[in-house]
């Protein structure tokens, strides 16, 4: 006690004299109470999770981590640590897919990702897909899951972030409430002359399978109020 009390003495005789060096006091207290740093880097834990012996990759499944880990090192850091990424950061990411270009290292060998994006606008090059855009950002959303099953982050900030796919919403089946409406029109009234035409729009219309699609064919043209 009485030695904490001189060299508190002494700390304060020296920030009198503008003495900012650390001190017995400090050292003493200020390092115990100082918040712990460190931590797994972002570089780290991508190497780890490649790294994983409880998974198996193949050369392909490597190669489709590249792009979206080398945005995430241009626009984040290599050295920024795990438990710092937020969901803006992985939103950036997002953001720098969605203006690079096809085959962006082929195109534009020795680039970086910003660079190829940048280029692929004045030259007017082709986009990813929204598709293989989402391809990488699953990856990006399994990157960080992992980390916290690893109790190396306490979220994932990269969860859902795909992007709406206007190929795939063309699949989507007709809500059944639509259905009289559509078979109302001219082309398919009483299925006359039209039965594959028919078959094939029930087919796209339920998104039912082809026996289905024939049943409920069979059901709607052969009925005696058709």
């Amino acid at each position: 006690m009485r030695d904490t009390i001189s060299d508190a003495a002494t700390t304060l005789l020296r920030r009198a004299n503008n003495d900012y060096g650390t001190d017995d006091l400090v050292q003493r207290f200020g390092e115990a109470h100082k918040k712990p740093t460190g931590g797994l880097s972002l570089r780290q834990l991508m190497d780890d999770y490649l790294a994983d012996p409880s998974v198996t990759r193949g050369e392909k499944t490597l190669l489709s981590y590249r792009i979206v880990f080398d945005a995430i090192e241009e626009l984040m850091g290599p050295d920024k640590l795990v438990r710092d990424v937020n969901r803006a950061d992985c939103t950036r990411v997002r953001a720098l897919l969605q203006t690079i270009p096809k085959n962006a290292r082929k195109v534009y060998p020795g680039k970086s990702l910003q660079d190829a994006a940048r280029l692929a606008k004045i030259d007017g090059k082709p986009l990813m897909s929204v598709g293989t855009i989402n391809s990488y950002l699953i990856n990006q959303s399994s990157l960080f899951n992992w980390a916290v099953k690893e109790e190396l982050a306490d979220r994932n900030p990269a969860a859902d972030l795909q992007l709406a796919d206007p190929v795939k919403d063309k699949n989507k089946p007709v809500p059944l409430g639509d259905l009289p409406k559509l078979f109302q029109m001219p082309l398919y009234t009483g299925c006359v002359d039209d039965e594959n035409g028919y078959r094939r729009l029930s087919r796209l219309a339920t998104g039912a399978s082809t026996r289905n699609a024939d049943r409920y064919f069979e059901e709607r043209c052969t009925s005696p109020s058709h």
